[in-house]
């Protein structure tokens, strides 16, 4: 099945938005000593994984998904593991919708 004539650019469009938003929230939180970040951090993979059929099963939704998990288990890489995801979330954007808009 090919998910991707289900979606519209635009349905496309806002999930990366939601899905880069919720995913940027996590450094927020951690400089805010969030007592809960680890399930926050749980709760935006499941999140995530949930969005594969939206994008086609790509693997750059795993990828996302793995550099989350790092986050939370290395304190050291969990700022470059975030803005990882960031540009990950952004290429599924530009693969995934036929304009890329400049308004994120």
């Amino acid at each position: 099945m090919n998910y991707t004539e289900r979606f519209s650019d635009e349905q496309i469009d806002k999930q990366c938005k939601y899905l880069w938003g919720i995913t940027k929230d996590l450094l927020h939180k951690r400089e805010e000593n969030y007592e809960l970040l680890d399930s926050r951090i749980q709760s935006v993979i499941n999140i995530i994984a949930g969005s594969n059929p939206v994008f086609h099963q790509s693997p750059k939704v795993m990828s996302i998904c793995a550099n989350l998990e790092k986050a939370r288990h290395n304190d050291e890489q969990f700022r470059k593991c975030i803005l990882d995801s960031l540009g990950l979330i952004d290429e599924l954007r530009a693969d995934f919708t036929l304009e890329v808009h400049s308004n994120v």
